[in-house]
């Protein structure tokens, strides 16, 4: 038996999940007459169930708010001219209610409240970065879809569009202070959003299961979640959408792999995630999905042929996904074969497109490989195997 690692863990946010559970969690979290800054995705609040609901719980309550849209991923002048504007305001707190995009803009906002200034030099990997200090205003964060898992994340995604790149503003308080998981918000997600999401969740939990930084806490929780991936994915996207046990699945499925990309960290995918998103705008979820297979035959090919001290927990843990994910013989050979065959089966039952049909082309390569950091991946690819992988998805 393997000895434990020795690690560290931390999760000060108040969890909620149930179906159901967002009019009687807004009633015992929010003041009655507090002054709100609720951020939402690009549909106008009240057109979603979630906002309608929302709302009305606000108005009873007598909150004091005011709405924020944020029309696609979150970006630098996006968020700097939220907080200007929402400063005048002196909100209590900052919630946030839609996808991926909305909760990280939510995040990022209430984290820059107390500064007033901009968000570029407080972003990794800026030329002029300074460390936040920390300070926020309290945030909700309340998932419409069932992917990103930043309702259990420390950090904000941002694109940088004058510097064509997507950076993290990161802090150990940026843990939302609450997150409400209601499944049932999930119910009116398209087919695309439900399958994109659900994909960028199994690539935070296999990328972290297999991550340099995994830990024992984050290896059971990444089986848990890739577990009921296995289970929900494809029915919730394309033949059963209001199977609402199938909706918690996801939902829980999506708050884990938050948690484990916050304790172990992520892989290639999210490299060239962070590179082709800051260039196309191309949806996370659609690149994670479009990657993912093309990463793992060549983390497990380098593993087994090319390196000269092949991993054997690593290959034992892509056994066990693939198992999770169906795999039911006993040679280890077929069952690589088997996990990249199975994800590559699920790119076409989604509808993933290829990023030739997004707009990107070969002639790109070599910038998104310069720009493209390999974070914890299990194996350091080189530069031509890199290029082999965006080349078959284009």
């Amino acid at each position: 038996m393997e000895a434990i690692r020795p690690f560290s863990t931390a999760c000060p946010t108040h969890y909620h999940f149930g179906s159901g559970i967002l009019e009687g969690s807004i009633d015992q979290i929010l003041p009655d007459r507090c002054r709100l800054a609720l951020v939402v995705g690009k549909r106008p609040l009240e057109d979603t169930e979630a906002g309608y609901r929302m709302v009305n719980r606000l108005r009873k309550k007598a909150v004091d708010f005011i709405v924020w849209s944020v029309s696609s991923e979150p970006s630098v002048d996006q968020i700097d001219q939220a907080v200007f504007k929402l400063q005048k305001r002196s909100v209590d707190f900052v919630a946030a209610i839609g996808g991926g995009s909305a909760l990280d803009a939510g995040k990022a906002i209430s984290a820059m409240l107390p500064l007033n200034e901009s968000i570029r030099p407080y972003l990794e990997g800026s030329p002029d970065h300074r460390a936040h200090p920390g300070k926020k205003r309290p945030f909700i964060a309340i998932p419409t879809t069932a992917g990103t898992g930043s309702e259990l994340t420390k950090n904000a995604v941002i694109t940088d569009r004058e510097r064509s790149r997507k950076r993290s503003l990161r802090h150990i308080r940026f843990f939302p202070d609450i997150a409400i998981v209601d499944p049932t918000l999930t119910l009116s997600c398209p087919s695309l959003v439900s399958a994109a999401s659900g994909m960028d969740a199994l690539t935070q939990l296999i990328e972290g299961f297999v991550s340099k930084k995994a830990n024992p806490w984050s290896d059971a929780l990444a089986i848990e979640g890739i577990r009921c991936v296995s289970e929900a994915l494809i029915e919730v996207s394309i033949t059963n959408p209001d199977d609402i046990t199938l909706r918690e699945k996801m939902s829980w499925a999506a708050s884990l792999s938050g948690w484990v990309l916050s304790q172990a960290g992520l892989g290639l995918v999210h490299g060239f995630a962070s590179s082709i998103g800051g260039i196309f705008d191309i949806p996370h979820g659609v690149i994670c999905a479009r990657l993912l297979p093309s990463v793992l035959s060549a983390n497990i090919d380098h593993i087994q042929n090319h390196s000269d001290n092949p991993d054997p927990l690593t290959l034992s843990k892509y056994i066990q996904v693939a198992r999770i994910l169906g795999w039911t013989e006993n040679d280890p050979q077929t069952a690589a074969q088997y996990l990249v065959a199975i994800l590559k089966q699920w790119q076409s039952i989604l509808d993933i497109p290829s990023f030739g049909s997004l707009g990107v082309q070969s002639s790109h390569i070599d910038r998104i490989r310069s720009m493209t950091g390999q974070k914890e991946n299990p194996v350091t690819l080189p530069d031509e195997i890199l290029d082999g992988i965006l080349r078959q998805n284009i």
